[in-house]
């Protein structure tokens, strides 16, 4: 469990770099000292990158060290590649954000912008030249590779809010090996937040850039009674399986954010993929609370579950039947699960879009509608992970 405010973590004091240019953040080698050093392996960079932030072009092409690809990886060094690489790519994704996108409507129905596409190519850039070994599974450009070590990305979680200029987006990265998240790293770029976890080693928030932030451990609070609990819910629908005892949360646009820092209870979500799950189950984890999803595991590609702090788990689950045969008239949102969002993108390009104007609130709600199957009106701050 992670430790309180005495718990100080500082990623990178130690390490040189700038932090007036967005591309500073990455100068570092992944090289252990004690080996002959390689020659640096630079990312190439994408023509829609370099258009939106030059930044970004001066540190792979104007001479400065680039991610380099490494024969020794542990546990420091991964961690150290996501806030990396995480950074780069929330300086591009803000890049797009500040300058305005519009957004189109894919196969699923959910919205994606240009954003989405080219924050999800830079991950791919960077991260492959830095670990050539390690496979990738991304929200826009489905999977690339194959091993047991899967770096899993959503390059914007929440387009919605992104596509009409709202700041609560983030920039999501987890890293899976064998089957377990070991590291997560979820940026705010527009809020100028940041959460990471790794497993075993606590859940902690600060201030984004980094540099020079002191870092707090996050805890989930300790409510152990329904009828002192505060529980929120996705949509409507979820809302009213929750014990009727427990009070409801006030409508937020980052609950689980408010979960790891122990502001409300439980968060009940039946929807996403492993991408906008996987960063938050360790962080919830690591924060001292636990999660399971509707089958009564503890994985993120089911369709999402069930998120509380440890003590009134085992409670919220007995009311919601997690793990056991539905009672007549009860129905669970149908589950979408990694294998399904693999096929409709085998060749990474959705296939069907309509062309959307984000600012609007005709489209914003039928975007809504398309991605959750609710009526509630997306415009309102609750609705996002």
């Amino acid at each position: 469990m992670a430790g309180g405010d005495s718990l100080r973590q500082r990623p990178r004091a130690d390490l040189p770099g700038p932090a007036d240019e967005c591309a500073g953040r990455a100068g570092l080698s992944f090289i252990d000292p004690r080996l002959p050093v390689a020659e640096p392996v630079r990312p190439s960079l994408s023509s829609s990158c370099r258009n939106v932030c030059p930044a970004l072009q001066r540190h792979f092409e104007g001479g400065r060290s680039g991610l380099i690809a490494s024969s020794v990886v542990d546990s420091a060094d991964d961690l150290q590649l996501a806030f990396d690489t995480s950074d780069l790519a929330a300086d591009l994704a803000l890049a797009y954000f500040e300058s305005g996108v519009s957004a189109t409507l894919k196969a699923d129905g959910t919205p994606v912008t240009e954003a989405d596409r080219a924050v999800e190519r830079l991950f791919r850039e960077t991260l492959s030249a830095a670990r050539p070994e390690d496979a990738l599974l991304g929200e826009e450009l489905g999977q690339l590779g194959e091993s047991d070590r899967v770096w899993i990305i959503d390059p914007v979680d929440g387009t919605s809010f992104f596509s009409r200029r709202d700041p609560n987006w983030r920039v999501h990265i987890a890293l899976e090996v064998a089957g377990s998240t070991e590291i997560s790293v979820v940026t705010a770029p527009a809020l100028r937040r940041c959460w990471w976890a790794t497993r075993g080693g606590g859940s902690f928030e600060s201030s984004w850039p980094r540099e020079e932030a002191e870092s707090k451990g996050l805890e989930v609070s300790t409510t152990s009674m329904l009828a002192d609990a505060r529980l929120d819910a996705l949509d409507d629908a979820s809302r009213a399986r929750l014990p009727p005892s427990a009070a409801r949360a006030p409508a937020s646009p980052l609950p689980l954010v408010e979960l790891v820092r122990g502001e409300i209870d439980a968060f009940l979500v039946e929807r996403y993929h492993i991408w906008d799950h996987a960063p938050w189950i360790l962080l919830v984890e690591e924060a001292g609370g636990r999660f399971t999803d509707r089958t009564g595991g503890h994985a993120g590609d089911q369709g999402g579950g069930l998120y509380s702090n440890a003590n009134l788990h085992s409670h919220l689950l007995t009311a919601l039947q997690y793990g056991a045969p539905l009672t007549a008239g009860t129905k669970r949102p149908p589950a979408v699960t990694v294998d399904a969002a693999r096929s409709r993108r085998r060749d990474g390009v959705p296939r069907h879009e309509v062309k959307c104007e984000p600012r609007g609130r005709g489209c914003a709600s039928a975007a809504y509608r398309a991605l959750t199957g609710s009526t509630y009106s997306p415009l309102s701050p609750r609705r996002q992970l």
